[in-house]
């Protein structure tokens, strides 16, 4: 599902930049261009399908979804558990971190980003009672 969001979005907004340059939209520009240069008359649904918002929208999209469905590791992350005090930056990070990283991984002992920060101010001691 992400991906055909993501695609429809990604060519509506290269549709969107074409018309605001061209004032045409991209299937219109494709379509005009071969029917000038070549001769051949194709269909505006034709240059449409040329349009990369669409693949790369998708690509997106299915990148966003496995991210947001992988937001348990950012959680994991970036919120300091039993504090209630400062998350505003924690939570912003843990909301928009999905949109252009990859899901954190902990494999091999590495724990997690807010236990570093917070071992770094309270020490290790208090930082692993915390984990």
């Amino acid at each position: 599902m992400p991906t055909v969001v993501g695609g429809v979005v990604g060519g509506t907004v290269v549709d969107t930049g074409s018309k605001a340059l061209t004032g045409k939209t991209w299937g219109e520009n494709v379509s005009n261009g071969l029917t000038q240069h070549y001769g051949l008359k194709v269909p505006i649904l034709v240059g449409d399908m040329t349009n990369p918002g669409y693949t790369l929208g998708g690509k997106y999209g299915n990148f966003v979804g496995t991210n947001f469905a992988n937001r348990g590791r950012y959680t994991l992350e970036y919120l300091t558990p039993a504090d209630y005090k400062g998350h505003t930056k924690e939570l912003f990070k843990l909301i928009t971190k999905p949109f252009y990283t990859k899901p954190p991984t902990f494999h091999g002992g590495r724990k997690s980003q807010w236990y570093s920060d917070y071992a770094k101010i309270y020490g290790s001691r208090a930082a692993e009672n915390r984990f």
